[in-house]
């Protein structure tokens, strides 16, 4: 009897120590939303005059913590377009490695021309160009310049802003660590330095997306490989037919970043798919080099300027299928709307805020990859011990692989 009482003070004493550490770490995790959360208020004040990106200084990154918090009360009204307009285009043609693209500086290209006929003002204070035929080291694409680039994007940013974000050029996976990811990886884009690191999904969520205000409208285009989720939105909207986007619904994901702003991406494949680039000629003859993403997303404009998202991603749908490719695009977004309702514009139509709770979700924990996307990874030199059977199979696609 006194060695059971002694068991059940044991255990009792290990509850209370265990609902003690609970505590203290819940404790910590809100502390720490806290902290961080004023960090970025104190960062991005709204309607603030936007700082030219040479005169700018970067912070360091410092990742968002767990957790989950309140929105605030929630402003069902229609945002207002400011008339502020801001972009960073990025270009990679790694001219030099294994693994040289052709059309990677022609997508830039094009995206400004894009921007500028429709009243993006090309000066550093609006519009940043990071490519890698510059001899400008300050726009050279290297994880340096691209983290600086994208905390500038969102600098000063307030509600009815419009900004834009493409990139042009490799992406990878690497095994996420964290148990966040579904598949057991997160997605990357590659700088010019790339063998000193990646630029995960988790960073470009960070550093875009969550800062954003309410009302703050930011729309994406990722034209590389296993871009499907580059920016970790949490709704993707799924097709209710195999060619039909109408009458579809939106997907949450099982472990949701949610935020305020109103983030739209366009990506031209799935998170298991390589994305091609493509010389002139064919479908695109009228066009230099280039990805086929984004030379599908302008030819795309070009036939309805001002589709309903619903006519905008049936056409990106149906001209890369006519164009023999098999990589889907892919819509992913921070809020919740109606595709047939909505229409595509590069400064309108800006959505509130509808997500209730911010912050990022753990609700289930997956087993992080063992092996990563060992094609494109070995092509770039990366990683040794490679499947060598792979590399030769692959080495005939890699002038056309993203």
């Amino acid at each position: 009897q006194q060695h059971q009482q002694h068991q059940q003070h044991q255990q009792h004493q290990q509850h209370q120590q265990h609902q003690q550490n609970q505590q203290h770490q819940q404790y910590h995790q809100h502390q720490q939303h806290q902290q961080y959360h004023q960090h970025q208020q104190q960062q991005i004040q709204q309607a603030q005059p936007y700082q030219s990106y040479t005169s700018f200084h970067a912070t360091p990154y410092s990742a968002p913590p767990l957790g989950m918090r309140p929105a605030p009360s929630l402003n069902p009204q229609p945002v207002r377009p400011s008339g502020r307009c801001r972009a960073l285009i990025i270009g990679i043609n790694y001219k030099g490695t294994q693994a040289e693209l052709n059309g990677c500086i022609n997508d830039a290209h094009n995206m400004r021309n894009l921007l500028q006929a429709n009243g993006y003002p090309n000066d550093s204070s609006h519009m940043v160009v990071l490519k890698d035929d510059t001899n400008d080291h300050n726009y050279m694409p290297n994880g340096k310049n691209i983290m600086k680039a994208l905390q500038w994007l969102v600098q000063g940013v307030g509600r009815g802003d419009s900004l834009f974000f493409h990139f042009s050029g490799h992406g990878a996976q690497l095994p996420d660590k964290t148990g966040m990811e579904k598949d057991g990886l997160n997605e990357t884009i590659l700088p010019t330095d790339y063998k000193n690191g990646q630029i995960t999904d988790d960073e470009l969520w960070g550093s875009l997306v969550r800062p954003l205000p309410d009302g703050a409208r930011l729309m994406a285009v990722m034209d590389c490989c296993h871009s499907g989720t580059g920016l970790d939105l949490p709704f993707e909207y799924i097709k209710r037919k195999k060619d039909q986007y109408g009458g579809g619904h939106w997907r949450e994901d099982e472990n949701p970043a949610h935020s305020t702003g109103d983030v739209v991406m366009f990506s031209g494949c799935q998170d298991d798919q390589t994305s091609a680039d493509v010389g002139g000629g064919g479908m695109f003859s009228s066009q230099r080099a280039g990805g086929a993403m984004t030379n599908t997303f302008l030819k795309a404009l070009r036939s309805n300027p001002n589709p309903t998202y619903v006519q905008f991603m049936g056409e990106l749908h149906k001209v890369l299928k006519k164009g023999g490719f098999s990589q889907k695009p892919m819509l992913t977004s921070s809020q919740r709307f109606n595709l047939d309702q909505r229409r595509f514009s590069l400064t309108q139509d800006i959505f509130p805020n509808t997500n209730q709770m911010l912050g990022r979700d753990k609700r289930t924990h997956f087993k992080p990859a063992s092996q990563m996307n060992q094609d494109l990874n070995g092509l770039l030199g990366l990683f040794s011990g490679i499947d060598k059977g792979k590399l030769a199979a692959g080495a005939a696609l890699l002038s056309m692989l993203r």
